[in-house]
């Protein structure tokens, strides 16, 4: 079954606590989403854009949210553990 934007959203915006996380959908039918450093509002990850329609399958969605997980850990990032 695939992804709604809303359901979408939903799993991305936890995925980089304790920092928060900006998702926004655009009109050329991308996602973009920012990790900021709360207090200074500091991006420390953009992603500019990714087609909805890659995000709508949940694997995939899951597979890129590891992946940005794996990049900010290693640059010094402590993220709380995914919930299952």
């Amino acid at each position: 079954m695939l992804l709604t934007d809303d359901e979408i959203k939903a799993i991305i915006e936890p995925a980089f606590k304790p920092f928060p996380c900006v998702v926004e959908s655009r009109p050329n039918r991308t996602m973009r989403f920012r990790v900021i450093k709360g207090r200074t509002q500091t991006p420390i990850y953009i992603e500019p854009g990714i087609p909805i329609d890659v995000l709508r399958e949940e694997s995939d969605l899951r597979e890129l949210l590891h992946s940005v997980r794996r990049l900010l850990q290693k640059r010094g990032y402590r993220l709380i553990p995914l919930e299952k």
